[in-house]
């Protein structure tokens, strides 16, 4: 006998918003995802996951109560299910870790063998550090992005022989984003928007990020006024340091990993979970683990397919 198909989910009573949580990502991010869905999005219940501060979870198998799910989450389960009411839908999107949703939400015992072996068989993507900044003056740099590079051996050198063993690279390399370059409404009059993105390990041998989160701000800030932004280091009115443990904390993302899953080519675009999940009725995927891939424009990407898919097949 075929089971109905079911999804459940249960919104927390105060979502709070992440201070770190730019405004970039509010409104060039959001806005479009939400125009992607549309007509759909009274169909479609769809929430993010974030661990342990009660914003927002997704969840859905067919015949199995979001209770039965969440207690294989209990971090989670006593933010949203406070009253033991269930909401059901027909369809829910899921944007959480492609791995995560499926092993420990989903639950693999609810998979076919193939789809428990192929989950199990992606590893995270790489790590990163985030620098967000809030600045009083006009940084110097020539365009909204900027490639902050290092001697070519040093980069490879990272890569083969330093990353695995959690040590930060010998130079930094990683990429500058001036948002307020293309929108000066992100930050208050006279005043600018930074963010970096610089090579972090997912852990520190001898220590770990909470620890080393204060330094390495630091650190960073001097390097980013030694190296690309002249003057920085006294116009800083704003200053977080968003780690691979606070990605992991909030998003739950396997040891931080800022693309969701793996990049390499068995891993990239169809090779990634699919979009409309095989396994589970009524469950579609968007976000960097899925279909096409990690980064801003392919995530808002995933988003667009999940809602065609939606309206293809419910």
């Amino acid at each position: 006998m075929t089971r109905p198909k079911r999804a459940g989910w249960r919104p927390s009573p105060d979502i709070r918003r992440d201070p770190t949580q730019s405004k970039w990502i509010e409104e060039e991010t959001i806005p479009p995802l939400k125009k992607a869905w549309g007509k759909y999005r009274k169909k479609v219940l769809a929430l993010i996951i974030k661990a342990g501060e009660r914003t927002n979870i997704i969840g859905s198998t067919p015949g199995i109560s979001l209770t039965e799910i969440m207690r294989n989450l209990p971090i989670l389960g006593e933010s949203f299910i406070d009253d033991g009411t269930e909401i059901t839908a027909p369809v829910v999107v899921s944007n959480l870790n492609a791995k995560t949703l499926y092993r420990e939400l989903v639950g693999e015992e609810h998979l076919h063998p193939l789809a428990r072996f192929g989950i199990k068989s992606y590893e995270p993507s790489i790590s990163a550090a985030m620098v967000c900044l809030g600045v009083d003056y006009e940084p110097p740099l020539d365009a909204h992005h900027t490639m902050i590079t290092a001697p070519y051996e040093e980069m490879n050198d990272y890569w083969w022989n330093r990353l695995d063993k959690g040590l930060l690279p010998k130079e930094q390399f990683g990429l500058v984003c001036w948002a307020t370059k293309s929108d000066h409404s992100l930050a208050p009059e006279g005043c600018h928007a930074i963010n970096v993105i610089f090579m972090a390990p997912s852990s520190l041998p001898g220590s770990d990020w909470d620890k080393e989160k204060e330094r390495f701000l630091e650190d960073s800030i001097a390097y980013l006024a030694r190296k690309a932004v002249p003057g920085l280091s006294d116009h800083v009115k704003v200053a977080e340091l968003i780690t691979p443990f606070d990605y992991e904390r909030r998003l739950l993302h396997p040891g931080g990993a800022i693309y969701g899953l793996q990049e390499d080519l068995v891993a990239q675009t169809v090779f990634r979970p699919r979009s409309k999940s095989k396994s589970i009725g009524g469950l579609y995927l968007a976000g960097a683990s899925t279909h096409p891939g990690g980064g801003v424009p392919l995530v808002i990407g995933s988003g667009i397919i999940a809602s065609d898919l939606v309206s293809k097949y419910e």
